[in-house]
């Protein structure tokens, strides 16, 4: 039996966003092991239930102290070693550069998926500018060996890499978003006609509560539009990261919660998001930073709702302005408020919108068309 080994930084954006492949590889015959670092004892209980083998490692997702980080650079070499798989996946910036490099040493094939390229390559603090070349240098390093492929979420991370010469020696795949399933994703008719008068317009932002991730601009724009007149809601649901420092903290949310600013639904399961999705409007996403393919974007195409998001890397390839959704600046508040007064006064248009995205989905981001492109790159690499 083939063994494939996860590498990945932290054990909820793996239960999130990547257990759909490895429970597809596991039920195609391959022994699946997972590498992360577990932040609770439920989660690692209920993926070890599903027969997945999890090993703890510590992975610091936003430290660059050099001590720590060549302890956890050594740790990942002797675990890896020991597993002797056929392959290691590894997912996010620091496992891909580690697993990459390990990979070469041990001259095992490694997949390296790159989920956006994160503040390193958009941030424009001094910090983030210097760690860039030294970045790209690893990356470079990890794409030295024949054995392997870096897979890429949209073409503008792609490119990158490929005007930075990495992908000389190994392939650069782009393979569209993680994949949704839309028998369990799919909408139910919510017309817009006299939304905003009739009964409220209900906005979802949901994503990780990080400040980048802009809910400070949907705030004022639904503040904006409250004072005018317009009726609508403002909904959160997500996650608190607070090993990034650009993290909201619980009693923040709590506060905007309780001065009315936000309606807080908390951390929502995979179960519950079809139902909350049916249940609103708009899902808005005015990220300042390039992403790989939201996931909350591609659920929110499958249940037909309207899109907003921010003209960034990641979002742009999803969505085509005016065509299946909205792109916007995330910067520019009144030109959010402006969209949201358009869904009113152009309702027809915007259901026109939810509609062709829909249909996007279904074609290009469902589980199936997603899991079985990764499938052929593990039977690909394996028998190499």
């Amino acid at each position: 039996m083939n063994r494939i080994v996860y590498v990945a930084n932290v054990d909820w954006y793996f239960k999130l966003h990547w257990l759909n492949r490895a429970l597809a590889a596991k039920s195609s015959g391959y022994e699946v092991i997972l590498v992360t670092s577990f932040t609770s004892i439920e989660n690692r209980n209920y993926l070890e239930g599903l027969g997945l083998k999890c090993i703890q490692l510590s992975f610091s997702r936003s430290g660059i102290n050099p001590l720590f980080e060549l302890n956890t650079l050594l740790k990942t070499y002797k675990t890896l070693k020991a597993l002797k798989p056929n392959l290691i996946h590894c997912i996010t910036v620091k496992p891909s550069i580690y697993g990459g490099l390990i990979s070469n040493v041990l001259k095992l094939p490694s997949i390296k998926s790159i989920t956006g390229l994160g503040a390193v390559f958009s941030s424009q603090s001094p910090l983030f500018r210097l760690l860039r070349p030294l970045i790209t240098s690893l990356y470079y390093a990890v794409g030295q060996s024949n054995a392997g492929a870096f897979i890429f979420e949209n073409n503008s991370d792609r490119n990158v890499f490929k005007n930075a010469g990495i992908g000389r020696k190994q392939p650069l795949v782009h393979i569209a978003g993680a994949g949704v399933d839309t028998s369990h994703f799919c909408g139910l008719s919510l017309p817009l006609v006299g939304v905003g008068s009739d009964r409220p317009m209900v906005v979802l932002f949901a994503a990780r509560l990080l400040k980048d991730k802009g809910l400070d601009t949907l705030i004022s724009a639904v503040s904006t539009l409250r004072k005018r007149g317009l009726t609508i809601e403002l909904w959160v649901a997500g996650l608190f990261d607070l090993a990034s420092k650009n993290s909201y903290t619980e009693s923040d949310i709590q506060s905007l919660a309780a001065k009315g600013e936000i309606k807080w639904l908390g951390a929502v399961s995979g179960s519950e998001m079809p139902s909350i999705l049916n249940s609103v409007d708009v899902v808005a996403l005015p990220t300042r930073y390039g992403e790989g393919i939201p996931r909350i974007l591609i659920e929110a195409g499958a249940t037909a709702r309207v899109v907003v998001a921010s003209d960034v890397a990641g979002c742009n390839e999803f969505i085509s302005d005016k065509v299946n959704g909205r792109l916007l600046n995330p910067s520019i508040i009144d030109d959010w408020s402006q969209c949201f007064i358009d869904i009113v006064e152009d309702p027809l248009s915007y259901q026109d919108y939810a509609k062709c995205l829909e249909s996007d989905v279904k074609a290009q981001y469902s589980d199936k068309v997603v899991i079985s492109k990764f499938l052929d790159l593990y039977d690909l690499h394996c028998r190499k």
